[in-house]
């Protein structure tokens, strides 16, 4: 009996009753990462093959099973001592482009140098390899809460240098001010790269949820200055839909229907095949989370990707297309005939999702390119109003 209690504790505690043999994944899949390199190169060298049945059926084949052993590997934490093993080689790996990188700043001669140009890819590139390793799996909790928790005082530091050079520009002429700051950037790059993916929403995301749980007061401060910038940002998007008719409705317009159009919408080109891809959407927002944040998406235009049921909050803000704006004699006019564009004007809100959890202040924008801000009590506003101070509204 004792025997068969032994046994039995060893086959419980054994890689393949508990958890999946991650050695044999990890080499199954480098293998097909490998399959599918070599046959994008061949398609590469021969266009052709991308017409050719077999060879998609083949692409197809080796994406699934990537995405399939990817998902085992992705479906328990990574070991710990895996991770004392790939932290220290990032750690290294980072170090060494650092001082490439400083050898190049300061010499011109070692900028130009082909070997050394060469040397720094391929540590490029071995760093990418690894977070490729790293990535496969969450990250032991002990190691990502520490990193998030560094990741907020990094954050932290890099708005305060940012005050003081909004208090003294002079600074940016300090070497020794410049240089820490980089530092930062880097060290806050190095942080991202380890917690999410490559891409930026991805990393805005976990920047958020950093400041959140371990900096709450910077994350109320950081959400009123990207409010104000995604206003601004909106602005830009208009500029660029209205002069290269993104839309491609041939008149020289803005797009006043929603926030979330601006990144989902597809051209009219498009719209006869239905707007089955993402990848056929005018994408003009950065970062694209923000059309998740519109409170009013349109459901009745051809869009890339729908809306979420519920807008999803982006830095404590919610956004919207304001519905009308104010002209001389009180009377209101709507932005929207119908058409969900207007050759003259457009304005944009943003509100708090929760009323005084990050600000009180709502902030609005339009064609003028200047933000106003305003404490409605968590009230979406009317319009644009014609005359501002009056209505209680200042330059935010």
């Amino acid at each position: 009996m004792r025997n068969a209690a032994l046994w039995l504790l060893i086959f419980l505690s054994s890689p393949t009753a508990q958890e999946p043999d991650r050695n044999a994944l990890k080499k199954k899949l480098l293998d097909v990462r490998r399959q599918s390199s070599e046959l994008e190169r061949k398609a590469e060298a021969d266009p052709k093959l991308y017409k050719d049945p077999e060879f998609l059926k083949t692409m197809k084949t080796l994406d699934e099973e990537y995405a399939r052993v990817a998902k085992e590997l992705g479906s328990s934490r990574m070991p710990q001592a895996e991770w004392e093993i790939l932290s220290p080689k990032y750690d290294d790996v980072n170090r060494r482009i650092a001082e490439l990188d400083a050898r190049m700043e300061a010499d011109s001669k070692v900028r130009e140098d082909p070997e050394t140009l060469a040397a720094l890819k391929k540590l490029h590139a071995e760093r990418g390899e690894i977070l490729w390793e790293i990535h496969l799996s969450p990250l032991p909790e002990t190691q990502r809460e520490s990193l998030m928790k560094r990741l907020a005082e990094v954050y932290g530091k890099i708005l305060a240098a940012s005050k003081k050079i909004d208090e003294n520009p002079a600074l940016l002429k300090d070497e020794a001010f410049e240089k820490g700051r980089h530092l930062l950037f880097d060290e806050e790059d190095n942080l991202l790269a380890l917690l999410a993916s490559a891409y930026m929403d991805d990393r805005d995301s976990v920047t958020q949820d950093a400041l959140k749980k371990h900096a709450p007061q910077l994350f109320e401060e950081a959400g009123k200055g990207t409010a104000h910038s995604v206003l601004k940002n909106l602005g830009i998007a208009e500029w660029d839909f209205r002069s290269n008719d993104r839309d491609g409705n041939r008149a020289s317009d803005y797009w006043v229907g929603d926030v979330n159009g601006l990144q989902n919408i597809c051209p009219m080109k498009s719209e006869g095949k239905g707007c089955q891809e993402p990848h056929w959407a005018i994408k003009l927002l950065s970062p694209s989370a923000v059309a998740l944040a519109d409170l009013s998406p349109l459901k009745d235009v051809p869009l890339a990707t729908p809306p979420p049921e519920k807008p999803a909050p982006h830095w404590g803000y919610h956004f919207a297309a304001l519905a009308s704006y104010e002209i001389k004699g009180g009377e209101w006019k709507k932005y929207d005939d119908g058409s969900h564009r207007n050759p003259n004007r457009f304005g944009f809100c943003a509100m708090p999702a929760v009323y005084g959890k990050v600000t009180r202040f709502t902030l609005i924008i339009d064609e003028g390119g200047t933000v106003f801000r305003k404490d409605t009590g968590g009230k979406r506003p009317d319009g644009f109003p014609l005359d501002l101070v009056k209505d209680g509204w200042i330059k935010d």
